[in-house]
């Protein structure tokens, strides 16, 4: 069904919040989500510590920020995961009237000798968006430029959505006023380090 544009949201990280020996949840006994989902998504810069049984692992893991999980290289139905960093709050951009997102692949050259036809294998995931809006007096995207700072930002193309969840930095904001027109805002993002997309 399609949707209408007006259902469309955008939020951002508005701040991040400590939380300390959170449990977590599993259902292969080798990735570990903590369970409370108003935590799931982590700060960027924010340290992870990871406990078994009230003990710093020494188990090699992967973190995914985006979504709150742990993943071990292999399945233990001993362990008792607890996590400890800090999670993100976030909120409705102000005046958000549009965002577009570019998700690509790059596709690299494997083409060899006395092929006759060019040849590519799967290459890194990248992306860009932007966002446009009405102009207020909130500094918070061009403090982002100017301090280089990376927040979670999500794209919804319906409020009640899954949304696009990705890190990103502003490489652009521009502001443009007209006599005859409202004094608009566009916001450039590029996204960097981790992305969900599920819309």
């Amino acid at each position: 069904m399609p949707l209408s544009g007006i259902g469309a949201l955008v939020k951002s990280e508005s701040s991040q919040v400590g939380f300390t020996d959170e449990a977590t949840t599993t259902s292969d006994d080798t990735i570990y989500q903590i369970t409370d989902s108003a935590k799931r998504i982590w700060g960027f810069n924010s340290t992870i510590v990871v406990e078994d049984a009230a003990v710093p692992t020494v188990e090699p893991y992967t973190v995914n920020r985006l979504n709150g999980t742990i993943t071990f290289e292999s399945s233990d139905g001993g362990r008792v995961i607890t996590v400890t960093g800090d999670y993100v709050l976030l909120t409705t951009v102000a005046e958000a009237k549009e965002w577009s997102a570019d998700i690509s692949r790059d596709m690299l050259d494997n083409t060899v000798f006395q092929d006759q036809d060019r040849s590519f294998q799967p290459g890194l995931i990248g992306g860009t968006a932007t966002i446009g809006k009405f102009y207020d007096t909130s500094t918070y995207f061009i403090d982002m430029l100017l301090d280089g700072t990376t927040k979670v930002i999500e794209l919804y193309a319906d409020s009640t959505d899954t949304p696009i969840i990705m890190y990103a930095n502003v490489s652009a904001e521009s502001i443009t006023s007209a006599v005859e027109a409202l004094t608009m805002e566009s916001i450039s993002l590029q996204i960097t380090n981790k992305m969900i997309m599920e819309v």
